[in-house]
């Protein structure tokens, strides 16, 4: 199986340099994604390889971040991380929330999760022509027995209201980290660009519904 791979980050596990793989293939359509070669499987490395590479690494390179596309789709993934953590990686795994049954099979094993929430629940078909609400709210509630993670949203005025992400923090409310990320343009989506003023104001109105709030990006 061919993957994306990064042998060294410094922004893809929190306060730790890592490495990233990134597995091809998405059940979500955002048109928005950053990562649209990943999804459309424009890949250019061997999974096994990949993994040969980390295990001559393991020493220098404390973290693996499990990314994509969507990682949970691929069904050796237990495998992978089975793997990865018998040679003392830390483990951070990406995921859109749609397989919860596989994230409660992995949660042992995690160090940290990542889950984009595309959302307010009713605007998953429109964001993402994805509709099992479900699996995202069981997903949701897997990830706050962790005992590391985030959920994120990616924020533009141009997709999101402020109302809406007010929804998205009352689905979210209790969680330890909630993350809004500037949306930034791509060669094929445009909107508009959030300054870091609108998305503090925002993160100051749902503070209360969280732990811990973040901005990243912004212009």
């Amino acid at each position: 199986m061919k993957v994306g791979f990064t042998k060294l980050s410094t922004i893809d596990y929190p306060n730790e340099i890592c490495s990233v793989i990134f597995f091809p293939g998405c059940n979500f359509r955002c048109g928005y994604c950053h990562n649209i070669d990943v999804v459309k499987g424009k890949v250019d490395y061997e999974l096994n390889e990949v993994l040969e590479e980390l295990k001559e690494d393991y020493q220098i390179i404390p973290a693996v971040c499990l990314s994509g596309g969507e990682p949970t789709l691929y069904k050796d993934l237990p495998e992978v991380v089975a793997y990865l953590k018998n040679l003392d990686f830390l483990i951070k795994l990406d995921t859109n929330g749609s397989h919860p049954e596989l994230l409660e099979k992995l949660k042992p094993q995690l160090d940290y999760v990542a889950m984009d929430i595309k959302g307010p629940l009713r605007k998953y078909q429109a964001i993402a022509n994805y509709n099992n609400i479900e699996n995202i709210k069981k997903s949701v509630e897997i990830i706050k027995t962790l005992p590391d993670y985030e959920f994120r949203t990616t924020v533009s005025p141009s997709f999101l209201a402020p109302e809406e992400i007010q929804e998205i923090a009352v689905l979210l409310k209790g969680a330890k980290r909630y993350v809004l990320q500037g949306f930034k343009n791509t060669p094929f989506y445009k909107a508009e660009e959030p300054t870091t003023e609108w998305l503090n104001e925002i993160a100051q109105n749902i503070r209360s519904h969280f732990s811990e709030i973040n901005v990243r990006g912004g212009r």
